[in-house]
């Protein structure tokens, strides 16, 4: 199971990475602060969030007769990422449920369904942004694309503060070398910040579930050298032979 979680976990980064070099240029402003356009493109609230970042003109049938422009290409870059998005989604589950089935009882079995709800929020976000790309901008269309990514930021903010447990235990107990139990409770607070900032985002600024993700990735990062190395933290929880 350790070699599964390692293989998963760095299967998500990868594919992280492929949708963050893969995000479209968008020239305009976006909307409520947001720097990334495929996060904005996620979250929008109503058909004019819908213009502001997916534009009119693929909608239109523009791109087909009048060649390349700004806004065309920035739909053919979303309609790359989007696609992508479905390897990250795969790769974050199986991570995800993974370490889920390590937490005790009725956490774990919870953590699992998060995880399990998530992933098809996020396919319907998807499918729904497929729709804003080439469908007149309506305020059911946007609803369509921001209700399932709600669900699925709602359903990964409450996983991420139970993961953050999976790594803060072992951190505030003596069963790692204290520069092991550092990276435990760092990897920890990565989850703990990330799950409190997408908690925050959605209730207050969307905006942030940008920073959310990093301090997941971060997290994520320290996870690979604990799965790799922590012999403590493995033998904790069952991966290794005592």
């Amino acid at each position: 199971m350790r070699r599964g979680i390692l293989a998963a976990t760095i299967a998500t980064l990868v594919t992280g990475l492929l949708c963050l070099v893969l995000t479209p240029r968008h020239d305009g402003a976006l909307p409520r602060g947001f720097s990334s356009p495929v996060l904005a493109a996620e979250l929008v609230r109503n058909s004019s969030e819908v213009v502001q970042v997916y534009g009119t003109a693929a909608q239109a049938g523009r791109c087909e007769t009048e060649g390349r422009n700004a806004e065309c290409d920035f739909i053919r870059g979303l309609r790359w990422n989007t696609a992508a998005d479905f390897f990250f989604i795969a790769g974050y589950t199986v991570t995800f449920v993974l370490l889920a089935r390590l937490l005790p009882g009725a956490l774990g079995t919870a953590a699992v369904a998060l995880a399990m709800i998530a992933c098809v929020a996020d396919i319907a976000e998807n499918l729904g942004m497929f729709r804003a790309m080439s469908d007149p901008a309506t305020d059911a269309l946007a609803l369509a694309v921001r209700a399932p990514s709600v669900l699925k930021w709602t359903a990964l903010a409450l996983l991420w503060l139970a993961l953050a447990l999976l790594f803060l235990a072992p951190a505030a107990t003596r069963t790692s070398p204290p520069l092991w139990r550092v990276l435990e409770g760092l990897a920890g607070l990565g989850y703990l910040l990330g799950g409190a900032l997408c908690f925050y985002a959605l209730l207050a600024r969307d905006a942030l579930v940008e920073p959310a993700t990093t301090a997941i990735f971060l997290a994520g990062l320290l996870q690979v050298a604990i799965l790799w190395r922590d012999t403590g933290f493995l033998r904790r929880y069952g991966l290794v032979a005592a």
